[in-house]
């Protein structure tokens, strides 16, 4: 069995490996001497950020961390110091199929008697419905953490849905736009989301450097002290200077990958089909007719999963099947699971 994935880390890409060095040849040779503005540079490529998501600079801060997982568990430390004088501790609800180091850092947290959490489940099609979100609240729930899609099974929340409900009950609310990010335009403005964390490793950037958004009128001289200390330094860049090369080697890669991008995804659409017409000649195909002229900008990534005939024992042949993964339609890999289950 071949199993192909794109929705999990990518390499770096060779024009992000360029940057990366050619920065850190910069910032170490004898250049250096010449007085380069670091701040002018970083604040040129976090108005690049801003202007991507069509934000003011005075509605969101954003900080530089090491990845979405460490900027999920900068929030849950954050919060649960700001409220650790609190008699009734407060109650996170996220995702039964968050990242795992998210999960245990919940369970820890816990255990150390800083917070509660609730785990919900998505339903059969991988999507976290509001309903089941809902039956988890209680009177001490300060933060729902749900991602926008599901990496693995590729189907798509409604955050729009469940922010408003957070608004409505004056929860806060965590978003991770990792599988989006890049590949998607996202306005921002549209959804007024508390957190946003958003990793370059899915975009051709180093693994482990992330962005971290935090609606600036959240942050009060309380937060401010905290962000400052000295506990919360292993999940954010304090000296953005030391990673002056993987930063920007970061924000490079998203430059490029952004570049000319409905041409890309038209160039994705046209080989998809010559793949699927090729493999068709070759071996019997699962088709999801609904599906195969869906493939626009919104769609973010293509899952190939190759069963050679020892595991099917019905079939002679291998046999292919493809995933889509949409932020417009629930499209998702247990469609495959429940169609091999007939066999």
């Amino acid at each position: 069995m071949i199993y192909l994935n794109t929705n999990i880390k990518t390499i770096i890409s060779k024009k992000t490996s360029s940057e990366i060095l050619r920065w850190d040849n910069i910032l170490n040779d004898d250049i250096k001497k010449e007085k380069i503005d670091i701040n002018m540079i970083i604040d040129k490529y976090t108005s690049y950020i801003y202007s991507y998501f069509n934000i003011n600079k005075n509605k969101y801060e954003i900080l530089f961390t090491y990845g979405s997982p460490k900027s999920n568990n900068f929030i849950l430390k954050l919060l649960s110091q700001m409220h650790s004088n609190i008699k009734k501790k407060i109650h996170i609800i996220i995702s039964s199929i968050d990242d795992i180091i998210i999960i245990n850092y919940c369970k820890f947290l816990e255990k150390n008697n800083l917070i509660t959490f609730s785990l919900v489940n998505p339903n059969k099609e991988g999507i976290t419905e509001l309903e089941e979100i809902k039956k988890l609240i209680n009177p001490n729930t300060f933060l729902i953490n749900i991602p926008y899609s599901n990496g693995e099974l590729g189907s798509i929340n409604n955050i729009k849905e469940i922010n408003d409900f957070c608004k409505s009950k004056n929860i806060l609310y965590f978003c991770n736009f990792d599988h989006l990010f890049g590949i998607n335009k996202i306005n921002l403005n549209v959804y007024n989301i508390d957190f946003i964390s958003l990793s370059f490793d899915n975009i051709y950037g180093p693994h482990d450097m992330g962005l971290l958004l935090i609606k600036r009128n959240l942050i009060n001289d309380d937060m401010e002290k905290i962000i400052k200390s000295s506990t919360l330094k292993k999940y954010y860049l304090i000296n953005i200077n030391k990673s002056i090369p993987i930063l920007l080697g970061s924000l490079a890669s998203l430059i490029e990958i952004v570049k000319d991008r409905k041409e890309k995804n038209l160039k994705i659409l046209e080989l998809k089909m010559d793949f699927i017409n090729k493999l068709d000649s070759l071996f019997p195909l699962i088709y999801y007719s609904d599906y195969l002229h869906m493939y626009n900008q919104s769609i973010i990534k293509l899952s190939i999963i190759i069963f050679g005939p020892k595991l099917i024992s019905n079939m002679s042949k291998n046999t292919v099947c493809l995933s889509i993964f949409s932020i417009k339609s629930k499209i998702c890999i247990t469609d495959i699971k429940k169609h091999l289950e007939e066999f």
